[in-house]
């Protein structure tokens, strides 16, 4: 998936956050929610979340259904763009 703008990609997480909540998916809600509060214009932050991306993914992917996984694969597509353009 591409996004139109920054917005609409944090607006998409913070849906698949709570959405990972109300599936009882509460530990990795929380991991994702820590690391994406922490985000904002420096390429540190941004290389910060594009890996705990990959962690939350890597530990997760067995407890996600295949939309689950498919949304945190476009979330990290995104991140690594963003990483690579600043």
């Amino acid at each position: 998936m591409e996004y139109e703008s920054l917005s609409d990609y944090f607006m998409d997480i913070e849906k698949f956050i709570d959405e990972l909540s109300e599936n009882k998916k509460v530990e990795a809600s929380r991991k994702l929610s820590e690391c994406f509060k922490h985000i904002n214009g420096s390429t540190d932050k941004w290389m910060m979340f594009y890996r705990n991306l990959l962690s939350i993914k890597e530990e997760y992917e067995r407890k996600f259904s295949e939309n689950e996984n498919l949304k945190i694969d476009d979330f990290i597509k995104a991140a690594k763009k963003v990483v690579h353009k600043l």
